[in-house]
């Protein structure tokens, strides 16, 4: 009990601070290899937009299916992705970046089907706006 009280009384504090940096230091070393693989930052690109009607307002629920263009159509599937516009028209999809085509296809009950091809270069944003508008 001596001894505590006698490094207390040597520099009081710095014991703590030494402790404190000793735990860092040994959590440090004892992160497995996948935490650093997990906070590694992966690109990708974003095809977003917002789908209207024909009169100008938000259209939610619009089915909206993404594509790869520009590969075999046998592997076009394996590229799909499907979302659903939502309750202001909005969509998003990630994607990997480009080079790349992508057909994008929208229907919704009692309108048109609309096709929209967009490129993606890099690790970027590709904006559309898209219109429908009714069958007949």
């Amino acid at each position: 009990m001596s001894i505590g009280i006698r490094h207390r009384s040597v520099r009081p504090g710095i014991s703590v601070v030494v402790g404190l940096l000793l735990v860092i230091a040994a959590k440090a070393d004892a992160e497995p290899d996948h935490v650093s693989a997990r906070q590694e930052v992966r690109s990708y690109a974003l095809v977003k937009g917002t789908v209207f009607t024909d009169l100008g307002r938000s259209f939610p629920g619009v089915d909206i299916r993404l594509e790869r263009a520009d590969i075999e159509e046998k592997d076009r599937k394996k590229s799909r992705q499907e979302a659903r516009s939502d309750r202001i028209g909005e969509f998003a999809f990630r994607v990997s970046p480009g080079p790349a085509k992508y057909e994008l296809t929208f229907r919704a009950k009692n309108f048109e089907i609309e096709r929209r091809e967009v490129e993606v270069v890099a690790d970027e944003r590709v904006a559309l706006t898209v219109l429908l508008h009714p069958e007949g």
